[in-house]
């Protein structure tokens, strides 16, 4: 197991050991960093963050892998990623996702055995990441609980693109209809011509995204994590 510890990372070849990723993307990451926290004139550490994991129930699944991205206020990154042993199996599901199967995490420390080293990466900081709020959080939450450890990120400051992206690009029908069905919705807010509409965009999605499933069960399973979480 690799030294995840802040202080792994003070030497720029410790940074090399910890985040297996080339040098020159290691470069790139350190100029987004700095880029990044002059853009938005930094006063706290801003920890980006990502889990993989074998599933989307986040009072039930586990963290296979989690990867985390520390900025702080003058711009220097800190980071590292680890695979994590979820102590149960991988559903074949989720490795169809992630790519990551129960062989690649034999011999990988088990959350318990880095959530304070975790806890310690993500103390004094805000957040950043993409459905962060939904998901990485929660689950993270519901990591640390198991493992005898409290961790309460409401009050720290969080930046979800997720919500960003839906809050500046319309998302109504009428945009729907126009992206999916290349048409202008006439009628909108009358109840019939909506379904209507939504039916047609459905056709379009599926016209539109060869990956979707053909099956409302498998629709079902991918609409459900926008939904209330399930327990």
């Amino acid at each position: 197991m690799a030294d995840l510890s802040p202080e792994h990372t003070e030497s720029r070849e410790a940074e090399v050991r910890a985040y297996p990723d080339s040098s020159e993307k290691l470069f790139d990451l350190h100029r987004l960093a700095a880029k990044l926290a002059t853009r938005l004139g930094l006063k706290h550490a801003l920890t980006f963050l990502d889990l993989e994991t074998t599933g989307l129930n986040i009072y039930r699944d586990r963290i296979v892998e989690l990867a985390f991205v520390r900025i702080e206020p003058e711009g220097a990154a800190r980071s590292f990623t680890t695979l994590i042993n979820p102590t149960t199996a991988i559903p074949i599901e989720a490795t169809r996702v992630h790519g990551i199967c129960d062989d690649d995490v034999v011999g990988a420390p088990t959350f318990v055995e880095i959530a304070p080293t975790v806890l310690g990466w993500l103390s004094e900081s805000d957040f950043g990441g993409y459905n962060l709020t939904r998901f990485d959080l929660p689950l993270l939450r519901a990591e640390f609980e198991r493992a005898g450890h409290s961790f309460e990120w409401e009050e720290a400051r969080i930046i979800d693109a997720c919500m960003i992206f839906k809050r500046m690009e319309r998302r109504d029908l009428a945009n729907a209809y126009r992206f999916y069905c290349a048409a202008e919705f006439e009628g909108a807010h009358a109840a019939g011509a909506d379904v209507r509409a939504t039916i047609e965009v459905m056709l379009g999605q599926l016209d539109h995204y060869p990956s979707l499933p053909n099956e409302v069960e498998l629709l079902d399973a991918l609409c459900r994590p926008y939904g209330e979480p399930e327990r």
